[in-house]
């Protein structure tokens, strides 16, 4: 926004990308959204980011993590694995990956989360 480039340490974690950078309105924050490398080929996991930085650099709030993170008009939506459900049928035992979508305003704050549904890739 004011054409000055300065590098702003907003986690302290690692990270393989930043998929996504959005400006809330007003200039108010800064949204990042990152990518850490998947520890998992068998199983989904949440390994995308949602951070909140300060315009100036100074405070960086970690929003919530999940699945995926998509930006719509008025909020953010991060589809977040919930828990592993077993259903027994006559074959055996089926594991069902359950997720769940939590809505965010454009402070951050968590507006409401959906019910849960079967995950599917």
């Amino acid at each position: 926004m004011t054409n000055r480039n300065t590098d702003v340490n907003f986690t302290p974690f690692a990270y393989s990308s930043i998929s996504a950078t959005y400006i809330a309105p007003k200039g108010k924050y800064i949204f990042i959204c990152i990518e850490r490398s998947p520890f998992s080929k068998t199983s989904p996991e949440n390994n995308h980011e949602l951070w909140r930085i300060s315009p100036d650099g100074k405070e960086s709030t970690k929003i919530d993590e999940g699945l995926n993170i998509l930006k719509r008009k008025g909020c953010f939506i991060i589809k977040k694995i919930s828990r592993l459900r077993k259903i027994k049928n006559k074959n055996g035992i089926k594991q069902q990956w359950m997720m769940r979508d939590h809505y965010y305003d454009l402070d951050g704050h968590i507006i409401w989360a959906k019910d849960e549904y079967e995950y599917r890739k």
